[in-house]
C-alpha cells in the first residue's frame, strides 16, 4: 500500500537537519501543520530504497486477495468529520412552522462540509426549530423577543464558541440590531422566504398570495447594516400553486428552496467561493454606490463584510487555489447511492461480477481529474 498511494502525505521538503526546527517555525507561522516523517540516510548496495516503519501496525494485508486495507482504528480516523476544521454554526429562528435546519443537518453529514451547527437559538418554547435541535442533538437556547434579547444571544455565541450567524426567515434582522450586525458583518446570512425586496415583510408568502405572483422562492443574503442593498449569496425558486395557502406556500419554500440555499450559502461563504466572485462586482458596485453619493461607511461596510469569510484549512486552500470542499463533486453525486458503507473513506458495493455476497468492490478516485472521472463515471 505504501508503494502505490500517497498515504495522505500532500507536499514533503526535504531540508538539512540543522534547519529543520527553523523550517517547522516558518511554515507554523504560516498557519501550516508541518510533520517530520523521515530522513535520508546513506544506503549500502542491496539495501532497499525505502525503509517505512509502523506500516505492519497499521495497515492489514489479506494475502489471499491480494489487496491491503486499512485496520479498523484508521478507517475510523478517516471518517471523523472533525478531522476537517469546521465553522462553528448558531441557527437563530423564530416559531414558524417549517425550518430548512434539517437541510444544514443533512449537509454537514457529508465530511467535506464545511461548517457544523453547535447551537440553535429560538423565541418560543416548544416550537418546530427547538424540537428539531434537540431531536437531532444540537445545543438549544430559548431567550423571549425583548431589550435583553441580543445579550442573550451574545452569550449564547460566546459559551458555545459560534463563529457564524444564521438568522431563518420568521426573524426580523432589525431585532439584532446595528451594533450585532455590525460585529458579526461577513459572518451573518439571513434567509428570507422571497426572490424580491417587495416581498420581503413579515409574512411574504402571504404577499405572494395577494400580488398573484406565479413564481416565489427564497433568498440569502449577508446583511449590511445601513446599506440601501445588501449583498445576495443564493437564490432559489418555486411554483405557486393554484390552490396554495399561505401556509403551504411557506412550508414548500422551506422545504424545496431554502433547504438547499441556505446549505450552499453557507458552504460558498464559508470557503470563500463567494467572497471571490463579489470581489470582481464589488469594485463595480462600490464606484456606482460612490457615485450616486452612498454614504463612505456604507461603501466601507460592504467591502469589509467581504473580507471576512475563510477561516482554517479553507482559508489554506483557497491561497492555493484549491476547492476546499469539493462542494461541486458532492452536489453532483448527492442522491447516488452510497454504497454499503455510506461514511466509508471509499465507495464500497457489492462484488457483482463474481456474485459472491463475501466479497465487495472498493472504487476510489483520487489525484487529477478526479472531478471529470466522476462525471463521465456518473
Amino acid at each position: 500500500m505504501v508503494a502505490t498511494f500517497n498515504c495522505g502525505i500532500g507536499m514533503t521538503l526535504v531540508v538539512a537537519a540543522d534547519d529543520v526546527p527553523s523550517v517547522l517555525k516558518s511554515l507554523r507561522e504560516h498557519h501550516e501543520e508541518p510533520v517530520v516523517i523521515g530522513q535520508l540516510s546513506p544506503r549500502s548496495e542491496g539495501d532497499d530504497h525505502l525503509f517505512v516503519e509502523g506500516a505492519e501496525s497499521c495497515w492489514l494485508t489479506l494475502q489471499e486477495l491480494g489487496v491491503s486495507m486499512p485496520f479498523a482504528h484508521v478507517l475510523s480516523s478517516l471518517q471523523d468529520k472533525n478531522i476537517v476544521t469546521r465553522t462553528r454554526i448558531c441557527v437563530v429562528g423564530g416559531n414558524a412552522g417549517s425550518t430548512p435546519l434539517r437541510g444544514l443537518l443533512d449537509a454537514q453529514e457529508v465530511a467535506a462540509f464545511p461548517a457544523e451547527v453547535v447551537s440553535v437559538v429560538a423565541v418560543e418554547e416548544g416550537c418546530k426549530l427547538m424540537k428539531q435541535a434537540t431531536a437531532a442533538g444540537v445545543h438549544v437556547g430559548c431567550f423571549h423577543e425583548g431589550p435583553n434579547f441580543v445579550a442573550s444571544l451574545e452569550a449564547e455565541l460566546e459559551k458555545t464558541q459560534a463563529e457564524f450567524v444564521v438568522v431563518l426567515d420568521d426573524i426580523d434582522v432589525a431585532m439584532l440590531g446595528d451594533n450585532f450586525c455590525t460585529r458579526w458583518e461577513g459572518k451573518l446570512l439571513v434567509v428570507r422566504a422571497s426572490l424580491t425586496r417587495q416581498l420581503i415583510g413579515s409574512e411574504p408568502a402571504r404577499a405572494a398570495l395577494q400580488q398573484g405572483v406565479c413564481i416565489t422562492g427564497c433568498t440569502v443574503y449577508q446583511h449590511v447594516p445601513g446599506a440601501a442593498r445588501s449583498p445576495i449569496v443564493t437564490q432559489k425558486s418555486t411554483q405557486v400553486a393554484a390552490d396554495d395557502t399561505p401556509s403551504s406556500l411557506h412550508s414548500r419554500i422551506v422545504h424545496e428552496c431554502e433547504s438547499e440555499a441556505v446549505p450552499e450559502a453557507v458552504r460558498l461563504v464559508v470557503t470563500g467561493k463567494w467572497q471571490r466572485h463579489r470581489k470582481i462586482v464589488a469594485a463595480t458596485s462600490g464606484a456606482d454606490a460612490k457615485a450616486a453619493g452612498a454614504p463612505p461607511a456604507v461603501v466601507g461596510a460592504i467591502d469589509s463584510c467581504l473580507s471576512r469569510c475563510m477561516k482554517g484549512d479553507a482559508a489554506r486552500y483557497d491561497q492555493r487555489g484549491v476547492s476546499a470542499d469539493k462542494g461541486d463533486v458532492h452536489a453532483a453525486i448527492k442522491n447516488m447511492d452510497k454504497g454499503l458503507f455510506p461514511n466509508a473513506f471509499c465507495k464500497v458495493v457489492p462484488d457483482t461480477m463474481s456474485g459472491d455476497e463475501s466479497q465487495a468492490i472498493v472504487m476510489h478516485a483520487d489525484g487529477a481529474g478526479t472531478k471529470s472521472s466522476l462525471a463521465y463515471m456518473y
